[in-house]
This record gives C-alpha cells, structure tokens and sequence, in this order.
C-alpha cells in the first residue's frame, strides 16, 4: 500500500492562525486548496494510509467553544460523499441541525467535512460521523481561504465532537485526552455559556 503522511499543521496552521486574530476571522478553517477535483483518485493512486499530525492540542471546551462559530446538536444522515484533495480522503456527511446550543447557525441541514473515508487507515483521525447517531459539534466554516467559502463545516480543530448516547456526552477522539471524555448537557450547556 501507499503511504501519505498529512500533517496536521498543514490543514490547520491557517485554523491556528485565523484563531490568533481573535473573532474577527470569523472562525473560518483554510485548509489547502484542493489540487484535484472530488472524484476518485486512479486505482494506482488510491491511498491505502494516511499519517496526520496534529498542530495544536485542546485542554478545554471553553478553547472549542471560543474557536467555534456555532455550537450544535446535530444527526448524521447517512447522505455521505467522499472528496480527495491530492489523494487525500474526506467525508462530508449531510447533518440535520436538532438545537443550535450557541452561536448563530439558520441552516437545518448541513454538511460536515471530515478527514478520512471509512477505508483508508488515517492515524491519530478522529472517527467519521455515523449515520443515526446523534452529535454535538463545535463547528467552523469550511473555506478553501480568503473569497473561496463552501457550504461546508468542519469541528473545531477536527475534534470538536461529543457522541450523545442517552443524555450522556461522550468525547469522540480518543487522542484528545486533556478534553472531558463525558459531559452532561446539563455541563456542556453551564461551559459554553459566556
């Protein structure tokens, strides 16, 4: 098999850097622009590995909260595309908005990127959406920089996700250990006031 490293600080230096100037970016991601189209990559190229680092470390939900544009509890459609960037995958997986716990967000649909495909090894990744499950996202406009804005999102840092299972929020990425791994909504709703 292929094996891609991706760093982390490739795809979110721009995230840091917009983090840095305070509010005023927005809290727009600018990712790489993409160097191929969304279609699938040839059979020779196809990327059985990925490796990714990881540029900054999250130690609190008020640093997701303060990076975030919106803070919502969503559900995963089972609508998911995949789109590569130079052989890179990401899913984008069509949400539908149940609350939008802070933040501004009038969209009742939308559509979440994430690295990864279901099928290519991407490690220190956080796990894709699943389909009927439900979320809450710190989520951030996807753009691909200045003037190329999409219709996507992404979570806060690519870990800004809690799976609610029952009432009990439970911290997605395994790696992000310095992040509550459970909240109550009661706890979530108390550390993202303000």
């Amino acid at each position: 098999m292929k094996r891609i490293r991706v760093h982390w600080a490739a795809l979110l230096i721009p995230l840091t850097l917009l983090a840095a100037c305070g509010k005023s970016g927005g809290g727009t991601v600018v990712p790489p622009t993409p160097t191929s189209t969304p279609t699938p990559p040839p059979v020779s190229g196809i990327v059985g590995r990925v490796s990714a680092s990881r540029i900054k470390d999250y130690s609190s939900i008020q640093q997701l909260r303060d990076e975030s544009l919106a803070v919502t509890h969503i559900t995963a459609t089972d609508k998911q595309t995949v789109e590569y960037v130079d052989n890179i995958p990401f899913t984008v997986t069509v949400a539908t908005v149940d609350r939008v716990l802070r933040g501004a967000l009038v969209e009742k649909r939308i559509k979440i990127r994430q690295l990864g495909d279901g099928k290519t090894t991407v490690e220190d990744a956080v796990p894709l959406l699943q389909p009927g499950k439900a979320y809450v996202v710190f989520l951030q406009q996807f753009t691909y920089g200045p003037g190329k804005e999409t219709d996507q999102y992404v979570p806060v840092g690519g870990v800004g996700l809690y799976l609610d299972q029952a009432g009990v929020l439970q911290r997605v990425d395994p790696h992000s250990s310095r992040l509550p791994a459970t909240l109550s909504p009661q706890e979530l709703e108390r550390q993202i006031a303000g």
